[in-house]
Order: structure tokens, then C-alpha cells, then sequence
């Protein structure tokens, strides 16, 4: 504080006082360190928890799509940006065109990043999104580092940056025992004063470590994929096609039993019958098993008719040809069918996905749900990605901060960006509302 200086005009005393910002530091807890033999900290037990996880994608035919569906979910109606203001007691976004902000977007491949950072997100629960600034401190491009290829630093043990995390460790090359590839990038640490960060630091690119830090995290975000792989129900949803296509290559195709009587093979072959020797009559028997189905199949023998002969002894029909069907129990037709269908249940609801909007059965029996369930089930699916959405656009909005369109663009307002198609579940549940309210 300095010396106070007196207005005589308003009788009154005014002094002016620098307040200082470089103490003020959040709270953090130190994770102990011990068997991190490494600078940066293991993902996983041997630091190969992201390839555990990608294989455990690929292996499975259901969780792929799930993925993907999401991200077409997330994706489909592209960005919007725009003034937000308060409506009725409600948020509404008024989007706006700009030309500045249409080119940088175009510049920093906008699609290209939305694409990577949802596939990251819904995949391992991390993003890693990468900023980079030109000569006059602006954020010029915006990228998605691999979240499998990125590895964070541990915490600082001391000094002004106790229990933060300085830099990610990049590598292709994380199976090898060395990595000839590894790029160390500072970070910005997204749970504090980002923008300040950015203003007070020097250099020209940082990486935004996003993740939900709870439940004990210090590193990195619980994928859910994660718990899904330990609960043992992909295992089951993987073993069940594999048991099914064992089953169809084995299975009994034979659909017809022959019963020849062997007098009949005694007339037929009486000259001999008795002489020849066992391998002889085998090679007979098939043989006339092959003349027999000769004229039995083919399409022109259709609608044909099959002359047996049988003769009365002692009051008992001996029959000289006999023809069976075999009954056609297919051995394993719907066995596991209820656990396929409740391992998929499980895959789409461990993924934050109603199996309605993919069309999975219920297990009741009963369909897959109606038009106005999946139309719901969409709709809740929207909204509930709304964090998923925040961290997504966390690059975005720093940008739009640091570059003040807040009074550029909306007037003082708050300028941010959204996905479309958050913005028009939104107005739909809005009119839905106010439907309700006129009728």
C-alpha cells in the first residue's frame, strides 16, 4: 500500500493498493511416487494401459460401433458459436457468422480436431489437446495429440510448483524400452486461471491435460472402456460368436438314414457275397448308396416316386430298403443367445449409450423400442454430453477469452462455442415446454 493521498473536495482519504496474484496457488495433494522409476507416470501397471484398451476395441464387434456411434452423436451437427443470453431464466445461445473466426476455424482443421479428441475422449476418458501460438501470443492452431501416445509428467515434489504437473511426454514408442521418438511439451494446467497461464508464460506451444480429476486421480481419467474389460463381459460377448461358428463346422449335416436289408444284398450280389471280404462289401455299400441318391436327387426326379420291395414272414414285415429322416435338432440353435444379448446390453449402458438407439433387443423378448422411445433416449444422449462437450471446446473457448470477443462479438455478453446439435435439443426441449404450457 502506498501513502494516502487527501481530496479536499470530498473530504476523504484515498489510497491505492497492489494486490499481488503470484502467491495465490490452488490446493494440491502430492500422489507418492514410489515404483515411478520413470520422469513421467505410468498409464497402467507397465505403462501400456492405451494399447490394452485399443485391443480390447478391436477384438469386439459391438463397442467399435458404440464409439462411433457416440462420436456421430456428438459430431453430426458440426459447431456453432455465438452470444450467450439469459431468455425466460434460460441460456440461449443467438449464433453469429464472422468471417475472422469462420477462417480461423477453417485454418485449424476444426474437423479434424472435434474427430480425434471425441475418439480420445470416448476411448480413454483423456484428451490431450495441443495449442500453438505465433509471434503476437495468439492461439493460431489447435490439434488432438494421441492420448495413447501421451504420457504425464509426475508432480513437482517442491518449490513454487509443488504438486503440479509441468510437461507431457509424447512417444510412438511406448512398448520399446526406450523411446527415440519422445517430445517433452509444457502444459497448461487446465483447472486454474488457464488463460493467466497463458499470458505469463513465454513459449510457443503447450498441451491442456483434460481429464476429470476425482476419486483419487492425479494423472489420468478412469476410461470407461477400463471398467467394462475388467467386469468380464466383453470376455463373454467375445467367446459366444466363437463358440457358435464351432458349433455350426461340426455340426451333424447328415439328413437321411438308409436301412438296406441284408438279404436284399445277398439277391443283389449273390454270386459272392459270402466270399468277398469285408473291405469289398464296404466299397459295395457305398457304392449303392451312391447309385441310390443318384436317382433319388436332382431336380429332375421331383415330385418322383421310390419303388421298395418287402415280403411277409411268420407274420412280420421284412423290409428290403428303408429310408429315415433325421430329425433336424440343430445342437446348440439358441443356446447363449440370452447372454449375447444381455452382454451387449451391458457393452452399450457401461458406454453411457440406451441399446434402443442401436437397436439391441431387450432380453424380455420384447423390441427393441419405439420411435418415440429412441427420439427420448437421443435426446437425453444430447444433453448428457454436455460436459463431454465443454471439455471437447475447453481450446475453443480459451481462444475466445484470450481474443476478448465476449466484447468484440456479442456485446459484452458471454461469447462461446457449442455443437449444434446440443443447441437444438436444447430449443426443442424448450418448445416442447412451452407447447405444453399453451395446450
Amino acid at each position: 500500500m502506498i501513502e494516502s493521498i487527501y481530496i479536499p473536495e470530498q473530504k476523504a482519504a484515498m489510497s491505492v493498493v497492489k494486490t499481488s496474484t503470484s502467491g495465490k496457488k490452488p490446493t494440491r495433494t502430492l500422489k507418492d511416487q514410489r515404483g515411478q522409476s520413470h520422469e513421467y507416470w505410468k498409464w497402467g501397471e507397465s505403462n501400456d494401459l492405451p494399447n490394452q484398451i485399443i485391443k480390447a476395441v478391436h477384438e469386439n464387434v459391438l463397442l467399435p460401433t458404440v464409439i462411433d456411434f457416440k462420436k456421430k452423436i456428438l459430431n453430426s451437427g458440426g459447431l456453432v458459436y455465438g452470444r450467450l443470453k439469459m431468455v425466460d431464466g434460460r441460456e440461449v445461445l443467438e449464433p453469429l457468422r464472422e468471417t475472422e473466426i469462420d477462417e480461423w476455424l477453417e485454418k485449424t482443421a476444426i474437423e479434424s480436431y472435434l474427430d480425434e479428441a471425441t475418439e480420445d475422449l470416448f476411448t480413454f476418458g483423456n484428451i490431450f489437446p495441443e495449442i500453438i501460438l505465433n509471434m503476437r501470443r495468439e492461439i493460431a492452431g489447435i490439434q488432438e495429440l494421441d492420448a495413447s501416445e501421451c504420457r504425464l509428467q509426475k508432480q513437482e515434489l517442491d518449490g513454487k510448483h509443488r504438486a503440479r504437473i509441468n510437461h507431457v511426454y509424447l512417444s510412438a514408442n511406448w512398448d520399446l524400452s526406450t523411446q527415440p521418438d519422445i517430445v517433452k511439451i509444457p502444459v497448461i494446467d487446465p483447472g486454474f486461471d488457464a488463460l493467466g497461464q497463458l499470458r505469463e508464460f513465454n513459449g510457443h506451444k503447450y498441451v491442456i491435460p483434460i481429464r476429470t480429476l476425482s476419486r483419487g486421480v492425479k494423472y489420468y481419467q478412469r476410461s470407461p472402456i477400463q471398467n467394462l474389460m475388467e467386469s468380464g463381459w466383453l470376455e463373454v460377448a467375445n467367446s459366444i460368436p466363437k463358440w457358435k461358428k464351432a458349433v455350426m463346422e461340426n455340426q451333424l449335416s447328415i439328413k437321411y438314414h438308409i436301412q438296406v436289408n441284408e438279404e436284399y444284398l445277398r439277391w443283389r450280389f449273390a454270386d459272392d457275397w459270402d466270399d468277398v471280404s469285408d473291405n469289398e462289401r464296404t466299397k459295395r455299400k457305398k457304392a449303392l448308396a451312391a447309385e441310390f441318391m443318384k436317382v433319388m436327387k436332382g431336380t429332375d426326379n421331383a415330385g418322383g416316386a421310390h419303388l421298395s420291395t418287402f415280403k411277409l414272414q411268420d407274420g412280420q414285415e421284412i423290409v428290403g430298403w428303408k429310408i429315415e429322416p433325421i430329425k433336424q435338432t440343430q445342437f446348440g440353435e439358441k443356446t447363449y443367445l440370452e447372454d449375447h444379448t444381455a452382454a451387449s446390453e451391458h457393452i452399450m449402458s457401461s458406454q453411457g449409450a440406451d441399446p434402443t438407439l442401436m437397436g439391441v433387443a431387450t432380453r424380455n423378448g420384447m423390441s427393441a423400442g419405439s420411435g418415440s422411445d429412441k427420439r427420448m433416449a437421443l435426446d437425453q444422449l444430447i444433453l448428457m454430453m454436455r460436459p463431454d462437450q465443454r471439455k471437447i471446446l475447453f481450446p475453443h473457448n480459451l481462444k475466445a477469452r484470450a481474443e476478448n470477443w465476449s466484447k468484440k462479438y456479442a456485446g459484452g455478453d458471454p461469447f462461446v462455442f457449442q455443437f449444434t446439435n446440443f443447441h437444438t435439443a436444447t430449443l426443442d426441449q424448450m418448445n416442447s415446454k412451452n407447447q405444453v404450457q399453451t395446450n
